[in-house]
């Protein structure tokens, strides 16, 4: 069989195409796109709360599920693992040990059978109690 002429798309090549490590110009300024995003992702990790795992995860508590924890973990461990960030190795090495732990919570408060909510609205006032002097 023969290929009818304008069928074919021809390589054109005047037409660059961006890989992952390019630098995209945005009004002026240089961004990485996909360091930009894992450092934030990063940050975000490490300033939450590790007492409240489904934070960390970027989860909401009433509506989480199995899946949905096991999913934000691999995409957070995916995203922030070391030896896809070269140069941030340490920061991000925090971030996965805090993910993980953050998995390992969530999933122990969601098999436990009763209420994520109410759990995790005990362990708050549990904490605020024991703050107070």
């Amino acid at each position: 069989l023969e290929a009818a002429p304008g069928n074919i798309a021809e390589p054109n090549p005047d037409k660059q195409e961006l890989s992952s490590s390019d630098t995209v110009e945005v009004s002026g300024e240089a961004l990485h796109a996909p360091v930009e995003k894992t450092l934030t992702e990063v940050e975000r990790i490490l300033a939450a709360p590790a007492s409240k795992p489904f934070e960390v995860l970027g989860l909401l508590p009433t509506n989480s599920s199995g899946y949905s924890i096991r999913s934000a973990f691999r995409r957070l461990a995916l995203l922030v693992h070391p030896d896809k960030n070269p140069g941030h190795e340490d920061r991000c090495k925090q971030a996965l040990l805090r993910v993980s732990a953050a998995r390992e919570a969530a999933e122990s408060l969601l098999g436990s059978g009763a209420s994520v909510a109410s759990k995790l609205s005990a362990s708050e006032s549990d904490s605020k109690e024991a703050t107070v002097p």
